[in-house]
């Protein structure tokens, strides 16, 4: 039979049939609609294939979602039977959601939303490989949306009212990054300039650190410290002097490996294709060396600046999602916001626009840290947008050009004029998380015609203006009621989609559904051997029992039972996920360079010295007990190779470990 990354595909129907059945003991459905149900997906399974699942019931629910969020009529998609206007399919579900003339009923059910959004989505996340051909029409698709930007150097024309909220637009980030007199006469947001640290924002005073992403030189972890080009236009706004080296000692000692760097006048990335969902794979640009280690220090620094910002902490966030998910669930009740989806949010946002929303001296710094291009199946290519998604500086900037609009929009619509006082309190109604955004009930309409005029798309279908459903950070919300269904995202028998599927099958087990946890918990037997079992829910490849003394026995039952003397406690031996590592002999600066010390991580910030005198009185002789920046230049220290172990991210292998039994 046909397998799917080493599994059958019939497995994958057994775990929706089981969740189907599910729902009549949990859910109290009737056991003859589940049983219509289980047969009808049995049916399409065998004609259709895996794509009914990841492709035709995805369908049904994202129909479900088109008119919760906009509170339309509900319009059934093809390919499914119809009672009425409603689904046959899960049919006493449906009608717990919408009237027989399909627009939403006065007391609809969270637990029917719930119900249908579960069944309809737990395979559409499922990671699949795709051919070349669909990979390039991906890269086909982001070109021609590249070629529909303004021309960086030509711009466009704007309405007379656009081009004021970009003004003001303007000024808005120009107070977050620079300090000096402000009044509330001829600021539009009466913003008293409080930054984190009393004085302007300086792009050029950053920590260069190389992210965990592949780059677009090929080259491995342990040799990224190890420059390869040299960038005419990079070295003008950060100076390989003073950027890539540690201090004047160390770019003397590599001085000659400095000159001999080719040079190039500026940097392209290079387009990859990396599997996402069963809606086809996510594009990603891998930068160059050079430039991921200028982007990530920027990109941080913007990042630590606007989360501590009067102005945009708790607004404008980069790293807690809880409060947009916390925003959006009390909208679902309250219905006093509406939640926000930009369509293609990173590609859209084009190098003009940047240019017309920061200042000019962060701008010198932008365009010197951004590639010009990338290259698609050898071949090179200048972008109009600022970065796409794999650049350091591509999150941080849109999220503020989005916030900045956005709130220069609603502020020219409520007092009619872009240059008039704005109330305190209106700066506290935007809310900005990458591309989900939570904006005052009625936003969309007044953001919208702005946001298309600068080349900026709202995915309406997914923009929750309706009466009761929200949706933003992974948090879909109705009646104040947690709806967001259980995906299986890893469907294969590797070590990572192993530990996925475990925790999977956890998630279910807590929310009481067992049949399915116990199917899929067997699935990962069937390369672990039997799995221990343990309260807290937190342990990778362990099955979940709510009892911590009913663990403790059927452990002890199924596994290998010691006690550790030296650590005083009852130990068991069981399979457990464990990172690939692989050992380099670090003999140059690189590996002091990898852990010379971050100034924004304080908590870290001893740990990270002590490793650091460590690296110098293993790389110096004793007796000169030197530091770095304090022997001479012309001093050549005496090298000695050192095993240094490294990690390859996101590889996992299983070894058998012993584990306290608690």
């Amino acid at each position: 039979m046909e397998t799917l990354n080493g599994l059958t595909p019939g497995l994958a129907l057994d775990v929706l049939v089981k969740l189907l059945e599910e729902t009549s003991r949990l859910d109290n459905r009737e056991s003859d609609e589940v049983a219509m149900d289980v047969a009808y997906v049995r049916r399409r399974f065998d004609s259709e294939g895996f794509p009914f699942l990841t492709v035709c019931l995805p369908a049904l629910g994202r129909s479900l979602d088109r008119s919760l969020a906009t509170g339309n009529a509900y319009e059934a998609p093809q390919g499914f039977k119809l009672n009425g206007v409603l689904p046959c399919f899960m049919h006493d579900c449906w009608t717990g959601i919408f009237g027989e003339d399909g627009f939403l009923l006065e007391e609809p059910s969270p637990t029917s939303v719930r119900l249908v959004r579960q069944v309809t989505y737990l395979w559409y996340k499922v990671v699949q490989d795709f051919d070349a051909k669909v990979v390039r029409n991906k890269c086909e698709d982001f070109l021609t949306l590249d070629r529909q930007l303004p021309c960086p150097d030509k711009g466009k024309i704007l309405s007379g009212r656009t081009r004021r909220i970009v003004e003001s637009a303007r000024l808005l980030l120009s107070r977050l990054f620079e300090v000096g007199s402000t009044s509330p006469t001829g600021d539009p947001f009466n913003l008293v300039a409080v930054s984190p640290t009393g004085a302007p924002f300086d792009p050029s005073d950053i920590v260069p650190r190389h992210g965990p992403g592949a780059v677009a030189d090929g080259v491995a972890s342990h040799l990224k410290y190890r420059w390869k080009t040299f960038y005419s236009d990079l070295d003008q706004e950060y100076p390989y002097s003073e950027y890539f080296y540690l201090n004047h000692s160390h770019l003397c000692y590599q001085l000659s490996r400095l000159l001999l760097l080719d040079t190039r006048k500026r940097g392209y990335a290079r387009l990859c294709a990396v599997p996402k969902d069963s809606r086809g794979p996510r594009l990603i640009s891998m930068e160059p060396l050079e430039y991921q280690w200028i982007q990530q220090g920027l990109g941080r620094a913007i990042v630590a600046w606007v989360e501590r910002h009067n102005h945009t902490r708790g607004y404008v966030n980069f790293h807690d999602q809880n409060i947009n998910r916390d925003l959006a669930l009390v909208a679902s009740v309250t219905g006093s916001q509406d939640t926000l989806d930009l369509k293609d949010a990173s590609d859209r946002v084009s190098l003009w626009l940047v240019r017309q929303l920061f200042p000019r001296g962060l701008m010198k710094k932008f365009e010197a840290a951004r590639t010009a291009g990338t290259e698609i199946e050898g071949k090179c290519y200048d972008l109009r947008k600022f970065a796409p998604m794999g650049s350091a500086l591509c999150f941080p900037v849109e999220s503020l050009c989005f916030w900045s609009l956005a709130l220069a929009t609603l502020n020219f619509d409520k007092l009619g004029s872009g240059y008039a006082v704005c109330p305190s309190d209106l700066r506290h109604q935007v809310w900005v998380f990458g591309d989900d955004l939570i904006v005052p009930k009625g936003g969309l309409d007044l953001l919208r015609p702005v946001f298309e005029e600068l080349d900026l798309q709202f995915n309406v279908d997914k923009c929750c203006t309706g009466k009761y459903f929200r949706e933003s950070c992974g948090m879909d919300a109705f009646q104040g009621v947690c709806v967001t269904p259980i995906r299986i995202k890893h469907w294969g028998t590797s070590p990572n989609d192993m530990v996925a599927l475990c925790e999977t099958a956890t998630a279910f087990a807590k929310i009481g559904y067992s049949a399915v946890a116990g199917l899929l918990y067997s699935i990962v037997e069937l390369a672990t051997g039997v799995l221990p079992v343990d309260a807290s829910g937190e342990r990778s490849l362990h099955r979940y029992h709510p009892s911590a003394v009913t663990a403790q026995v059927l452990t002890a039952h199924t596994h290998r039972i010691r006690y550790n003397t030296a650590l005083q406690r009852a130990e068991y031996r069981a399979v457990q996920p464990s990172p690939h590592h692989y050992t380099w002999d670090a003999s140059d600066w690189g590996e002091l360079w990898r852990c010379w010390p971050d100034p924004e991580r304080d908590r870290l910030a001893e740990t990270y010295r002590a490793r650091a005198r460590l690296w110098v009185s293993s790389l110096f002789p004793e007796d000169r007990g030197v530091i770095p920046g304090t022997f001479r230049a012309w001093e050549q220290p005496s090298v000695r190779p050192l095993p240094c172990q490294y990690t390859t991210p996101k590889v996992l292998r299983l070894e058998y470990r012993w584990l306290s039994l608690r």
